[in-house]
C-alpha cells in the first residue's frame, strides 16, 4: 500500500496512516511482491519528501521565531 500511495504521491497518508517512518527498508516487501514492485524505492521517496517538507516547516518556524526576536529588541 504504501508503495501505491506514494506512486500516487499521497505521502502524508503514508505517513500518519501507514506508519511509513517505522521502515527500516529492509527490503523484504520487495522480496515477496508477486508484482515484483520496487516498494522500497518508492518508500525511500516518499521519506525524502516527507523529511524535506519537515526541514521546510522547521526552518519557516525557526525565521518567524527570529523576526519576533529582532522586532522585540
Amino acid at each position: 500500500m504504501l508503495s501505491i500511495l506514494s506512486q500516487r504521491e499521497d505521502f502524508n497518508s503514508c505517513r500518519d496512516d501507514y506508519g511509513l517512518m517505522n521502515c527500516v527498508e529492509c527490503g523484504s516487501c520487495t522480496f515477496v511482491c508477486p508484482a515484483k514492485r520496487n516498494i522500497v524505492q518508492y518508500i525511500k521517496n516518499a521519506k525524502g519528501v516527507i523529511r524535506a517538507e519537515q526541514a521546510a516547516a522547521k526552518a519557516k518556524a525557526a525565521a518567524e521565531q527570529a523576526k519576533k526576536g529582532a522586532a522585540a529588541k
